[in-house]
């Protein structure tokens, strides 16, 4: 369980999700210290930590507003540029994601996964057959 509060184990101050659309036939960037809008509709959802992230591949069964008929494959890695580092990915591990899936990282100590932008706020996305662009619900829950 989380509690509020903006800093140290189990807790969070920030809920976000968004959907983000990992482009065909190119590498996509999901920069967390972007301009990221979280659930009260605060549009200065500033992460530092993130404690809890849910990465869903939606199919159109799964989301009929914004699922697709994808039926490949994800490859998400560390950023090329403004890599985060401290997921499970580390620097240079990848995770591939098939059509559906879902795939949560959780980190209950007072770490969490740094965020910091301009040097480590970045994950890639490739798709691995470049049919169609993949659509992902992202929910993060974070302190900023």
């Amino acid at each position: 369980s989380w509690t509020f509060g903006s800093s140290g184990a189990d807790t969070v101050n920030q809920a976000v999700t968004t959907i983000f659309t990992a482009t065909k036939n190119t590498t996509t960037s999901l920069d967390l210290s972007g301009a990221l809008v979280n659930v009260t509709g605060e549009t200065a959802a500033t992460l530092t930590k993130v404690k809890w992230i849910l990465f869903e591949l939606l199919t159109a069964a799964q989301d009929s507003v914004n699922g697709n008929a994808f039926a490949d494959s994800v490859v998400i890695g560390p950023g090329g540029t403004n890599p985060i580092t401290t997921s499970p990915l580390g620097a240079a591990k990848t995770y591939t994601m098939e059509a559906g899936d879902k795939w949560l990282c959780e980190k209950h100590n007072s770490g969490g996964i740094t965020v910091a932008g301009g040097s480590a706020d970045t994950f890639d996305f490739v798709i691995a057959a470049n049919n169609l662009d993949a659509v992902f619900r992202i929910t993060v829950l974070g302190n900023s």
